[in-house]
């Protein structure tokens, strides 16, 4: 006597979280999916039929093929380390036990741009208001960078400064731009007061 053949159909699988379109997502990202297998077609519901695994798939945009697939039997599965203000595609392909399988819609997700502080900045020398100086000044000062504000910190990123230097009572010239944290100011009047700044410029990359 022959054997009876089961038809069946592939499970049900739909993405859940995040929304597709969602923005401004840590860099962090819980994946979560509903899926459902499939019932046998020429009978009553099957027995013993169940989802294996769960294949998860995603890529950066502007990247050729997606990564290799993570593999997991939950529902969820988490991704990390993705970079900041980046929109990612993903998808799962769902499998099962009898060989069917089923591979969701497309979802995509936007990551958060990095967040930073505005740097710190404090003259050191000359004191402020310290008379008696010589007509040629060295001016120095210390910095820090800003810290990222949406992650843990970053490594120092000020690229260079700009500073102001002028008669006092008088509106500042155009800057100079500097790498260090000092420059000179040789050929200064005798008996005049001056004035000084320093703005720092910072990567914020």
């Amino acid at each position: 006597m022959k054997g009876v053949v089961f038809g069946s159909i592939t499970p049900q699988i739909e993405l859940t979280n995040p929304a597709s379109g969602a923005t401004d997502l840590a860099t962090t990202v819980t994946l979560t999916w509903e899926a459902t297998e499939g019932k046998q077609t020429n009978a009553g519901e099957r027995e013993g039929v169940n989802i294996t695994e769960y294949r998860v798939y995603h890529k950066k945009t502007g990247d050729p093929d997606p990564t290799e697939p993570a593999t997991t039997t939950e529902k969820s599965y988490n991704l990390t380390n993705l970079e900041y203000a980046a929109t990612y595609t993903w998808y799962v392909v769902a499998l099962q036990s009898d060989g069917q399988q089923a591979t969701s819609t497309e979802s995509t997700f936007t990551t958060q741009a990095v967040q930073y502080d505005i740097p710190e900045i404090a003259l050191k020398s000359p004191g402020n208001r310290v008379g008696g100086q010589p007509t040629t000044v060295n001016l120095t000062w210390e910095a820090t960078p800003g810290k990222q504000t949406n992650a843990g910190e970053r490594a120092p990123t000020i690229e260079s400064y700009l500073v102001y230097f002028g008669v006092d009572g008088q509106n500042y010239g155009d800057p100079v731009e500097v790498t260090a944290t000092q420059t000179t100011k040789p050929g200064l009047a005798y008996g005049t007061t001056y004035k000084w700044q320093v703005v720092a410029l910072q990567s914020n990359e």
